[in-house]
């Protein structure tokens, strides 16, 4: 999800939905929904298109079909957050008779967001947050067999082992290092943590880390004492796996990236 604004978020939630029922055996369902989409964006109002989602969802639960919207990276779109929108979402539950689940993905809490907003349980109480740490070995290597699947030559043995102990687990750093392999570049760990993707990847996990967490894992890194207070005020490194229970951070290439940036604050 990526539209920012209150109109182009429920006119693309509405297309997704239409899209999802191309596939659907059940004709006239699809009809009312293409019918649907089409008076709605010719009315082109955010009340209307809502309404249109809610309408659509209602109808098409009501054919038995249980639903989950997925909205990936909806942090992105804190600004739309207030009690109007917060109470719009919950409706839709309300109309699919329970028949909805919601999947919220983001980097940190909605309330951390936009504390001005939401405290840590009033934005729609039934949700729970779920932190997904890094992949184990089992899965980090059947998302690479998908990845591999998917071109016509494969990598060797010592490139999947490689990638999958750099990748600790982290699906874009996999992804990644994929790609920088498939290209035939250095195998050079110095050259792969200079790779421009890579350092992206690292520059947005650090990004979104507060001060007290950078703080802490700086501390870590040139083996200081981290105190109590420090570590009770950053329990996200270990809930999302940025550290693991030995206090270690969980890739090389986000540690490397993170030694240079500390090295390079001292020098200058």
């Amino acid at each position: 999800m990526v539209e920012l604004e209150l109109l182009a978020f429920w006119r693309l939630t509405l297309k997704r939905i239409l899209d999802r029922l191309e596939d659907h055996e059940d004709k006239s369902l699809k009809e009312y929904a293409q019918n649907l989409f089409t008076s709605t964006i010719q009315i082109d109002e955010s009340f209307m298109t809502y309404e249109s989602v809610r309408t659509l969802l209602r109808k098409i639960t009501e054919t038995g079909i249980y639903l989950t919207l997925i909205y990936i990276r909806f942090d992105r779109i804190s600004a739309l957050f207030n009690l109007s929108f917060q109470n719009n979402l919950a409706a839709l539950i309300d109309a699919t008779q329970g028949r909805l689940n919601f999947v919220l993905t983001g980097h940190r809490r909605l309330s951390l967001l936009s504390p001005e907003t939401y405290t840590a349980t009033d934005f729609l109480p039934f949700l729970k947050v779920h932190y997904i740490k890094p992949a184990d070995a089992v899965s980090t290597q059947i998302q690479l067999n998908a990845l591999q699947n998917k071109i016509t030559t494969r990598l060797s043995k010592s490139d999947e082992k490689m990638i999958t102990e750099l990748c600790s687990g982290h699906s874009t750093y996999l992804q990644l290092l994929h790609i920088y392999c498939s290209e035939k570049r250095s195998r050079d760990f110095q050259m792969i943590l200079k790779d421009e993707r890579i350092q992206l990847q690292s520059e947005e996990l650090l990004m979104h880390l507060n001060t007290n967490e950078k703080e802490v894992i700086k501390k870590l890194i040139k083996n200081q004492q981290v105190s109590e207070n420090e570590f009770s005020t950053a329990t996200y490194l270990w809930d999302t796996g940025i550290l693991d229970n030995h206090n270690k951070i969980f890739s090389r290439l986000f540690e490397g990236y993170v030694k240079k940036i500390i090295f390079t604050l001292q020098t200058n």
